[in-house]
């Protein structure tokens, strides 16, 4: 089951979504916000990201992290070629938003 989704327009602009739990509740995107994101920002280049593991992104993104701070070096990795980063996302994953938003200072 694939945790990252990517769309790359070539913008110096980037949203990065991370989705919460409900794919555990059925008949939810397994993207939260990707239709939306798609149709209303089409040239700004998007990451989505899901937590299989459901725990809040503590135990990475699936088959790309294993933690935290792993995590912190890969998006740190993704992002450093933009100049205005976005980091958004609901339930858990407003809180993943929160968390690695502030880590990095984008």
């Amino acid at each position: 089951m694939n945790s990252e989704f990517v769309i790359e327009n070539n913008n110096d602009i980037l949203i990065v979504c991370f989705g919460g739990f409900a794919s555990q509740f059925g008949a939810i995107l397994p993207f939260e916000f990707l239709k939306f994101f798609t149709e209303n920002f089409k040239n700004v280049d998007k990451y989505f990201y899901k937590d299989v593991k459901q725990v809040c992104y503590h135990n990475g993104i699936s088959d790309i992290t294993n933690n935290i701070d792993e995590t912190l070096v890969y998006l740190g990795n993704k992002i450093k070629k933009y100049r205005k980063v976005i980091f958004t996302g609901n339930s858990a994953g407003a809180y993943a938003a929160t968390l690695f938003g502030s880590l990095l200072h984008p």
